[in-house]
């Protein structure tokens, strides 16, 4: 295939502005919208392979004359690109989590399978993991989701070109037709995800069938290339590669996936601006010369990419986000690709395994004084100066030195998981209460559901249905299950947006559905997820309806009510949140008065007793069955409660 001076260097460039935005993700998800549209790098990633796979399919199928043998041939081309270098990241990022026995809960070996196999980003669906925000859970590989979309997109391209071919190998207008067809489909697939199914946007972000449009519409930009190459001018191109490509850097600094307009939108700008860049190259010198001088790091770019999340994720789990691991990160990972690039990665695609020696050993070299000085001074400062190793250390000593009314609901989630296969998922994720006729009726996520217990002991006639991991989406069967419950209400609470964003015409539809004639209160988002601002700016808006009202919970920004994920709460946060949720509620709210006299607990240490061991039979989560080991820390909660709700 013929080489086109400056496309390894936009593909470089892209490559460093995902790395850039994953830096953000993983090291410091706090500042994202400082870089919000970094994404769109993908999408332009997408549009480049849709044009190269194309290249690379009409020359392929043009020079053998038996079709069987091209398809086969284009297949192993992928494969000697993709899989070796692939295999190699992936075994040793696995090994070193494995033997080094630093990381708890993770998922290493499921996440190896799904991303050799190429169906990793259908993983991350199954696994409803968040893309644009740390998780509980280690995820080594998470950006391996685009490259499964692309290699799936590489076999439905090859069998295009096959299954056309039979009929007339030379017709590219059929072969237009169809990717144009095929890439309209996932434009709708899209927008119907989001906007009608309203499905969680990480899930459309890592769906094959609603991502795959740039690559289509890359792929015609090829098939035309006879077309258009030369055709407009030298100006002309220099002026469409310009504008593409500022246009884009202006995204990568704008766009925010957490917009009403996203999908598709966003998206197709992110095509249109790199299909122009695409047209600069086609008809500009000068736009090859500039993405030109990049070429060199862009023949390595894709085992950077490689290698450059799980090194980012292993550094920030165990290191913290400190400038200086971010740097080192950078360095090891530039190492790390040059070495991959030389051993691996041209050897294989090029079946010559001749390496020069002398660049070989010298990044080689380097690469090892610099982990052997690394490591030198992290274990003198582990000995000498105390410095924690791991977070599961780190978790220990957290543990031990908390305070007798912390509520730490993270370790309670961990100590659920645990027993997952013994009690069942639905029961870990969700909080089983007795039904009755309550005033109150509370929907929430995991944040409602650490202080559940201590919300029913303070608030009489209050029902909650809160779960791990909500999405706002799901709001709407709870409010159909609960219609009764509803009608006997005053008011329904709703805290939601801590694992998602939350557009505006979800809170529009849930507000339809409850009903005009019934107060509905939003409590805003207080964590440090990117979406944080814009959810609550759409949370306040919805106060134009009459019955809506927002209880500010982002307002308290005391650390010391979250526990170290700076989600869930601490005991001194559920105090503030019990506090903030009685002092907001309509009217008068019954509390539990037949457990004072006098300002002093009236129950007996027998009564105490007895309702302990009820709560541990009945009791259908380790939430429950927690709250029962702390159940004086949970009295003493209660006291600040009403104390301080009485100022």
């Amino acid at each position: 295939m013929e080489y086109i001076k400056g496309i390894d260097g936009f593909r470089g460039v892209l490559v460093l502005v995902i790395t850039l935005f994953h830096t953000f993700t993983v090291f410091f998800p706090e500042k994202l919208e400082k870089f919000p549209g970094g994404f769109l790098a993908v999408e332009s990633f997408f549009v480049l392979s849709g044009y190269l796979i194309t290249k690379t399919l009409i020359k392929t199928f043009s020079e053998r004359a038996r079709l069987s043998e091209a398809f086969i041939t284009y297949i192993k081309r992928r494969f000697l690109r993709i899989f070796p270098s692939l295999f190699f990241v992936i075994s040793v990022i696995s090994l070193f989590v494995v033997l080094s026995n630093l990381f708890t809960g993770n998922h290493v070996k499921d996440e190896s399978i799904s991303g050799l196999s190429f169906f990793y980003n259908y993983y991350l669906i199954f696994r409803d993991m968040p893309y644009f925000q740390k998780f509980e859970d280690i995820s080594f590989f998470l950006h391996l989701w685009s490259l499964s979309i692309e290699f799936q997109l590489y076999l439905i391209a090859g069998l295009i070109f096959l299954t056309v071919s039979l009929v007339d190998r030379k017709d590219s207008v059929i072969k237009f037709l169809i990717f144009l067809f095929l890439g309209f489909i996932s434009v709708f697939f899209s927008y119907y995800y989001s906007n009608v199914l309203n499905i969680n946007p990480d899930n459309i972000y890592f769906s094959s069938e609603a991502r795959s449009f740039g690559f289509f519409f890359g792929g015609i930009v090829s098939l035309l290339e006879d077309k258009i190459k030369g055709k407009l001018g030298e100006l002309s191109g220099y002026i469409l590669g310009t504008v593409g490509s500022t246009s884009l850097m202006f995204s990568f600094f704008s766009v925010s996936v957490y917009t009403d307009w996203c999908y598709p939108l966003s998206f197709l700008l992110g095509d249109f601006f790199s299909i122009m860049v695409l047209l600069g190259f086609l008809n500009s010198n000068y736009i090859k010369e500039s993405f030109g001088i990049l070429d060199w790091f862009g023949k390595r770019s894709y085992p950077f990419y490689l290698w450059h999340y799980p090194i980012f994720v292993i550094l920030n789990s165990l290191y913290g986000s400190d400038l200086f691991y971010v740097i080192f990160a950078y360095i090891l990972v530039f190492l790390l690709s040059d070495l991959t690039h030389r051993l691996i990665e041209e050897p294989f695609r090029k079946l010559n395994f001749n390496i020069k020696p002398i660049p070989t050993l010298l990044s080689a070299s380097i690469l090892s004084s610099l982990i052997t000085i690394f490591f030198y001074f992290e274990t003198y400062n582990q000995v000498y100066l105390g410095k924690e190793f791991s977070k599961e250390d780190e978790m220990v000593k957290r543990k031990d030195s908390a305070s007798s009314d912390t509520v730490l609901v993270r370790d309670v989630i961990i100590e659920e998981k645990k027993e997952e296969r013994k009690i069942g998922l639905e029961e870990i994720s969700s909080v089983k209460t007795k039904p009755i006729e309550g005033s109150i009726l509370m929907i929430g996520d995991s944040v409602l559901l650490g202080a559940s217990n201590y919300i029913k002991r303070t608030i009489s006639d209050v029902e909650i249905d809160a779960k791990v991991g909500r999405q706002a989406s799901e709001v709407f069967q709870i409010i159909d299950n609960y219609k009764d419950n509803i009608d006997r209400s005053s008011a329904v609470v709703i805290h939601l947006g801590n694992n998602g964003f939350i557009k505006q015409d979800i809170l529009e539809g849930i507000v339809k559905r409850i009903g005009k004639d019934k107060k509905i209160y939003f409590l805003t988002v207080n964590a440090p997820v990117p979406w944080r601002d814009r959810v609550n700016s759409n949370i306040r808006s919805m106060t134009r309806y009459e019955n809506v009202k927002v209880i500010e919970w982002d307002k308290l920004n005391n650390p010391e009510l979250f526990v170290k994920d700076r989600v869930h709460l601490s005991g001194k946060g559920i105090v503030q949140y019990v506090k903030l949720i009685k002092s907001s509620l309509p009217g008068k709210v019954k509390f539990p008065s037949d457990r004072r006299e006098g300002g002093v607990d009236a129950k007996t240490e027998e009564e105490k007793q007895a309702k302990k061991e009820n709560m541990a039979e009945n009791s259908p989560t380790h939430f429950e069955i927690y709250s029962v080991e702390i159940e004086n820390s949970s009295d003493y909660i209660i006291k600040l409660v009403n104390k301080e709700s009485g100022k």
